[in-house]
């Protein structure tokens, strides 16, 4: 009976999709290493662990949750290896000083503060003191952890963010300088809406937007014409996904082509003759006069962030092809 307490799946898993069995589980819940040459070996070592605690939650949920402090431990390693590699010093041998001549303490919040200020990482400090007291709070739980599979993002969240620390400045700017050149280039295919080729079918939107570029991949956000949005019990619908990530695109003639990453197939994106008539102005004034217009661009903002995680992870597949 004890051999088999630790070789039954857990119940829990029962109710998800694609995890009937371990190896179903594995492939769709365990996000595998990723990462480039030139994050340390500490990382990709202590990520092997978690690699293995996630597969082993199969058997037991809440080992999931222990995934995740295992990975808000890791955060703070990455910094301390940061720190490390721009002074070739330890953190906990910091000896600066605050503006009255007092001794900084090496504690998280300052190593935070000290990268950031000196923009040694890509993010502001909201976003890594975000990670901080995330950690904090698991790592001084005042109750037991549940086991959440909601985890999973923070999860890829944090792995994307080890490989983002330890890029090259040059590879972050070249991204921002990209998007930067592109974004005027796709802002002209909007001279009043503007259609979408793809998988045999051209639908029409309001307009498209650059909203970011990853090594090759230009990733594109759609805004749909409010009669297309459908209102449901729990929310609004869009009739065709929103995001798209292409790869090998090429301007010409006004129209932008490309790759999409997900299927690969081709797209092409164009301007539109179809006007924005009266009647959509007037649904369109409608749809954010509707309370419930709120939840939704909340919702549509957390899928893009989503989304834009699962392309930086595929991404860093590229990252060896630059440094």
């Amino acid at each position: 009976m004890l051999m088999q307490k630790f070789t039954t799946p857990d119940s829990t898993w029962s109710s998800f999709n694609n995890a009937q069995t371990h190896q179903q589980f594995i492939q769709k819940y365990v996000i595998q290493g990723r990462f480039h040459s030139l994050v340390p070996d500490d990382i990709m070592k202590d990520y092997e662990v978690v690699e293995y605690i996630l597969a082993s939650s199969y058997f037991h949920y809440p080992m999931f949750d222990e995934a995740l402090r295992k990975l808000l431990g890791m955060f703070e390693m990455a910094l301390k290896l940061k720190y490390k590699e721009v002074t070739d010093q330890e953190w906990k041998d910091f000896k600066g000083k605050d503006e009255r001549g007092r001794r900084i303490s090496p504690n998280l919040n300052n190593l935070i503060d000290w990268l950031c200020n000196g923009k040694y990482v890509p993010h502001d400090k909201e976003a890594y003191h975000s990670i901080r007291k995330i950690r904090n709070y698991f790592m001084h739980p005042e109750t037991s952890n549940q086991g959440t599979i909601l985890f999973r993002r923070k999860l890829l969240d944090l792995h994307n963010c080890f490989n983002e620390i330890f890029l090259p400045k040059e590879v972050l700017e070249e991204r921002k300088k990209k998007l930067e050149f592109y974004q005027p280039k796709v802002a002209q295919l909007n001279k009043e809406t503007v259609h979408l080729y793809r998988n045999g079918k051209t639908t029409h939107y309001k307009l498209v937007q650059a909203v970011a570029y990853l090594e090759g991949r230009l990733i594109l956000l759609f805004l749909p014409f409010c009669s297309d949005i459908q209102f449901t019990k729990t929310g609004m619908n869009h009739p065709d996904e929103l995001i798209l990530s292409i790869a090998d695109f090429n301007f010409s003639n006004n129209i932008l082509s490309g790759t999409d990453t997900k299927t690969k197939k081709e797209v092409f994106i164009m301007p539109s003759k179809q006007n924005t008539t009266e009647l959509e102005v007037q649904k369109t004034i409608e749809f954010h006069k509707n309370p419930i217009c709120e939840f939704h661009y909340a919702a549509f903002s957390k899928k893009l962030n989503e989304y834009f995680a699962w392309e930086s992870y595929e991404a860093n597949n590229k990252f060896e092809e630059i440094l």
